[in-house]
């Protein structure tokens, strides 16, 4: 009994041994920074409520690209996932053949390229402020009830477009990560004069598109990303100490942090602003 009972303490020390290099490996170099706010790390739902759990964690929202048509709804409530790759970028996969006994269970993991306030968000804002302008020059004077009420939901869709929802989004994807380096690397020559756009690159889990083995689909090189590797971030108690313990009227605190990322691509909160 005794031996059993050293070696379980032995095998809990090398565990966290383990882990604990684990973690100070990857703190020894700071690959990226980002600095976020409220709107792309989300409080849990029971934030404020949990009487049993007192510690701070963000997990992050962001989105994949929509078309227009689809940005109202899907985008808006962070629930997009599909994204189109390039013809290289998607034989990177290696996803298996289309055949009668084809599983769309075909998990991979791979590299996401992430975008902060760049072109993506940009063309997001743009449309929504071009679908409210499409409607007043449409709308009778005075508006009918239908009129006033597709105008007050693209008035609400542009509000939350420019104030509240993620700015975050996933422009690209690759098995490998030189492919994904590279794709950051011509996106940044192309883009100088944006200084407000932020590019890194983290690990990610991801499925081909429903329609990959549809010959009538629009596109055959499409994914899903299902999520990030780590998107769970847990705030020091020292650092998480006096943040407001109720949300706001919206359900949101507003707050800046800024994340870190190390050598394994796993991040961190370095910083909390509230």
């Amino acid at each position: 009994m005794s031996k059993l009972i050293a070696m379980a303490w032995v095998f809990i020390l090398l565990v966290n041994g383990f882990i604990l290099g684990k973690v100070y490996y990857n703190r020894t170099e700071v690959v990226t920074q980002v600095a976020l706010s409220e709107r792309e790390l989300q409080l849990p739902y029971n934030y404020g409520f949990a009487k049993e759990d007192s510690s701070l964690r963000f997990s992050l929202r962001w989105s994949t690209s929509p078309q227009k048509n689809e940005l109202i709804w899907s985008w808006r409530f962070n629930n997009y996932r599909d994204l189109d790759l390039s013809k290289a970028h998607f034989a990177s996969f290696k996803f298996p053949a289309c055949t009668e006994g084809y599983q769309r269970n075909n998990k991979q993991l791979g590299w996401v390229l992430l975008e902060l306030n760049g072109p993506a968000y940009k063309l997001a804002l743009s449309s929504a402020q071009q679908s409210l302008d499409e409607l007043l020059a449409k709308a009778d004077t005075p508006a009918s009830k239908e009129q006033k009420d597709e105008l007050d939901k693209a008035r609400e869709n542009l509000a939350e477009v420019s104030q509240k929802v993620t700015r975050l989004f996933i422009v690209d994807a690759a098995a490998e990560r030189e492919l994904v380096e590279s794709a950051l690397q011509k996106r940044a020559v192309a883009d100088k004069v944006d200084s407000s756009r932020v590019l890194f690159i983290l690990p990610a889990e991801i499925n081909s598109s429903y329609a990959r083995c549809n010959t009538s689909a629009k596109s055959t090189r499409g994914i899903i990303v299902n999520k990030l590797l780590v998107d769970s971030l847990h705030a020091p108690k020292a650092m998480a100490e006096g943040f407001p313990s109720r949300t706001t009227s919206d359900n949101k605190v507003p707050f800046s942090a800024t994340l870190s990322y190390g050598r394994l691509y796993e991040p961190w909160l370095s910083d909390l602003k509230f």
